[in-house]
């Protein structure tokens, strides 16, 4: 069924871009500002000699680091792009020149994002899918002329929250694909979840784009529901006149 093979397409994407790999100082929130430092109880200088930035572009530089100890401090802020970042820092070890490399992440909540909280996001999508299919196989299974039917007899048996309750029940079931959208929502907001928190800058890019037209989707969807219910509803009323005055339908 296609909905599977969209949910099989969707975990293997996530489970694809999650990023596991940990920064050698950690991770920052995206744009603010971080210490990247250097430990060398050998040096009389460090400098910071370049940063290498998510796109892969690289600003060149030769700033002194602030020394505390024999820990060399430099504060840097330019963290506005998601995604990994290297900084080579250069001084004098042990009287000889040593480069080093070293990375740290930004991140949308200065957090790493584990493989639990994939996973608890992944169950998450496939509960709302499973929940999907479960309306799916359970709409091809109703006969909606007798519960249409039912519906009338809770009205001449005067059983009137049964009949409303029934009545809307009905309404939405006959047009399934409300729940299906409505059930999306919880689906975008998970993978609008994933794509922050693992920093994918693809998918939030996407994103934005993808959850307008599922905005204009859902209020044209609106309309038309609250049409049919409203014809539904005229319908059924002159079947209620109909079997007020012993009409047979």
């Amino acid at each position: 069924m296609r909905i599977n093979l969209l949910l099989y397409i969707l975990i293997g994407m996530f489970l694809f871009n999650i990023v596991s790999a940990d920064g050698d100082i950690g991770y920052v929130k995206q744009g603010d500002c971080i210490s990247l430092y250097n430990y060398c109880p050998t040096c009389s200088y460090i400098n910071l000699t370049a940063i290498q930035y998510p796109n892969q572009t690289v600003s060149t530089m030769n700033v002194a680091m602030t020394k505390t100890g024999n820990n060399y401090i430099y504060e840097f802020c330019n963290t506005t792009d998601l995604g990994g970042y290297s900084y080579t820092t250069c001084g004098d070890k042990a009287t000889v020149l040593t480069c080093e490399d070293m990375t740290f992440e930004a991140t949308s909540s200065g957090d790493n994002y584990t493989t639990s909280d994939s996973i608890t996001n992944v169950v998450l999508i496939i509960f709302f899918f499973l929940i999907i299919l479960g309306v799916y196989v359970l709409n091809k299974n109703v006969d909606f002329n007798k519960w249409n039917n039912s519906i009338i007899a809770k009205y001449e048996n005067k059983n009137y929250v049964k009949l409303v309750l029934s009545s809307i029940t009905y309404n939405i079931m006959k047009n399934s694909f409300v729940i299906y959208y409505i059930l999306i929502l919880p689906i975008l907001l998970l993978i609008m979840n994933i794509a922050y928190t693992s920093s994918n800058v693809s998918m939030i890019q996407f994103l934005p784009s993808l959850i307008v037209v599922y905005i204009v989707g859902f209020i044209i969807i609106g309309i038309y529901f609250f049409g049919y219910v409203q014809e539904w509803l005229m319908n059924l009323l002159e079947e209620f006149r109909d079997s007020d005055w012993g009409v047979g339908r």
